[in-house]
């Protein structure tokens, strides 16, 4: 397990995680946690999409990740930041800004969209959002639609429980832009207006 240390106001906080992670990656917690005006202990500031903790463990200021199945605070980031990673490559392939979405906010998809073994290729589209709950996301599969299957929809914590990176991974493109995965595992990013697709 490695550790990393960010700046908070005049002090210092660290955070577990596994894996190896670029710096640019890493600093992406110190880039949401500057956008906070003031962060207390026991306060919870969002970390891209996942909702993260600042502790205060005996003299020492630590980042807790939310853990959607145990409905605690988990001393690591290791699902943060592999989903921030994750979306960072697929928008800067675009080289267009990541744009969030809150934890209450809806996604729709079809039956088989999210699968973590992909059964058809999937589709998605991020449309302007029409509601104070909707992110504009819609995400379906060939095989759905081919057979009719009705969209379902689920608040965007319910799919980060699932934790499904083949498609999350594409929840940070702004409104007008369009994802193909194939069954092969290749995918494709397009703004909606535009023919050519740009190979991810």
């Amino acid at each position: 397990m490695n550790e990393h240390s960010i700046a908070i106001k005049s002090n210092t906080a660290t955070f577990k995680y596994s894996g190896a992670y670029s710096d640019e990656v890493l600093f992406g917690v110190q880039k949401f946690v500057n956008e906070v005006l003031d962060l207390n202990v026991g306060e919870v500031f969002y970390f891209g999409m996942w909702p993260v903790k600042l502790c205060e463990i005996g003299s020492n200021l630590r980042l807790y990740e939310y853990d959607f199945d145990a409905k605690s605070y988990v001393d690591n980031l290791d699902k943060s930041l592999k989903l921030w990673q994750e979306q960072s490559a697929v928008n800067n392939s675009q080289k267009i800004d990541w744009h969030s979405i809150e934890l209450e906010h809806q996604v729709f998809f079809t039956p088989n969209a999210f699968n973590l073994v992909a059964v058809s290729t999937i589709e998605g589209i991020r449309d302007i959002p029409k509601g104070e709950h909707d992110c504009g996301w819609f995400v379906y599969t060939a095989m759905d639609q081919e057979q009719g299957n009705p969209f379902l929809n689920a608040s965007l914590g319910e799919l980060l429980k699932q934790y499904n990176l083949n498609v999350l991974r594409f929840l940070g493109l702004p409104s007008g832009w369009m994802f193909n995965i194939e069954i092969s595992g290749n995918s494709h990013v397009w703004k909606e207006a535009e023919e050519q697709e740009i190979l991810h």
